[in-house]
């Protein structure tokens, strides 16, 4: 019997992570039905399986998320504890002060203090780029 599904393998230690289709395992590798690649993407994840043979398996070209959140990182929450305390004075009794207190100041430093992970574009100022110059 044929299975519809194709299994995403982990980038770590090849367990599988989760079912996907053949046509989203295909977007996932940039490739089209035929197996050749597509110019236009660039892929997450390589084909397991022969190109001749059907797509069973694929598997990430990196890890599927970091271990853990970066403490600067602004996340939904943030946003929304940043807005509530902005907007409204009084706090009912299921908000939290010291959340609200710590989204607020953590937006209000965002343009001074950056995600150390990843490249950042803030106040038209890049931050976290390793520039190399050229070896003649």
């Amino acid at each position: 019997m044929r299975s519809d599904t194709v299994r995403v393998h982990s980038y770590v230690d090849g367990h599988v992570l989760r079912h996907v289709s053949e046509r989203e395992a295909r977007l996932m590798c940039a490739e089209d039905s035929f197996g050749n690649s597509l110019e236009d993407s660039e892929p997450i994840a390589r084909r397991v399986s022969r190109k001749k043979q059907r797509l069973t398996d694929v598997q990430l070209l990196t890890p599927a998320r970091a271990g853990r959140n970066s403490a600067c990182t602004l996340t939904l929450s943030d946003t929304q504890n940043n807005a509530f305390g902005q907007h409204f004075k009084a706090l009912g009794p299921t908000d939290s002060i010291r959340a609200i207190a710590r989204a607020m100041d953590k937006i209000a430093m965002w343009p001074y203090v950056h995600d150390d992970r990843n490249v950042i574009v803030s106040a038209g100022v890049v931050h976290g780029v390793t520039v190399m110059e050229a070896i003649p």
